[in-house]
Formats: C-alpha cells, structure tokens, sequence
C-alpha cells in the first residue's frame, strides 16, 4: 500500500466478533490508543475478501496473545475469539492469535507499548535534566 492510498484509506470499523469468530488477512497497520486503563494496541488487518477490520486488543488475553505475536505491517495474522470464559472465578475474554512474520520483521521487544518520557524519545539514557541539546 502507498502512502497515498494510506491517505485515501478511511478508517478501518472496529472488529466486533461473536464466540468463534475469525479474522485473518495481512496487517495494514499497528497503532495504540490510551484510555483511562491503560494504553492497548490496535491491529488493522485486511482480510482477502473484505475490507479492513481493527482489531482493538484492550482485553487482557487479547493484550497479551497481540504482545507475544509482535506484529507489524506486511505480517500475516489470524484472530480468533474464542468467546467469554465463565470457568472459575475470574470470567475472562478467549482469544487465540496466530501470526506469520514478513521476511523483514524485527522484534519490537514491546516499543509499541512503551511509556514515553514527555521530554525524550523512550529509549533515551539520559534522565531529563541530562538531556544533551
């Protein structure tokens, strides 16, 4: 996809899955959204058959089956939910995430979720008086 038709490209709907439903095609994109619980990963991914579809990782099996893929632009990616777990005493959103790395996919050892300083990039050594410029 070019930057223009990124450009052009509207807003993917956000993915809203009944139990056992599936969403697989390619990433378009990775982004984060920050709510009043916490920041959590948004994965658009483009089915080959439909338009994209965002798939908002905010529960916290969802959360973490998206950290431990790691996945970015180009990768191909399956979702499954697997609906709502009432078992024990915690009830719980399933899913299960299967992902195929693109030939150029580098760990993001969880950048994508980093808290970053106000006055520095997040992998900044300096504290912030030291800053340098």
């Amino acid at each position: 996809m070019s930057l223009k038709d990124r450009l052009d490209d509207e807003r993917a709907e956000s993915w809203k899955p009944e139990p056992d439903a599936e969403l697989i095609g390619k990433v378009q994109a990775v982004s984060t959204r920050t709510t009043e619980y916490g920041k959590y990963l948004i994965v658009t991914v483009k089915p080959d058959d439909a338009p994209a579809l965002a798939f908002h990782a905010f529960h916290t099996v969802a959360a973490n089956q998206i950290d431990e893929a790691d996945p970015m632009v180009g990768d191909e990616i399956a979702i499954r939910y697997k609906g709502k777990n009432e078992a024990g005493d915690r009830p719980y959103h399933d899913y299960k995430v299967a992902i195929e790395h693109g030939p150029n996919w580098k760990p993001s050892y969880g950048a994508h979720l980093a808290e970053t300083p106000e006055d520095g990039p997040a992998d900044s050594v300096f504290a912030k008086d030291e800053v340098p410029f």
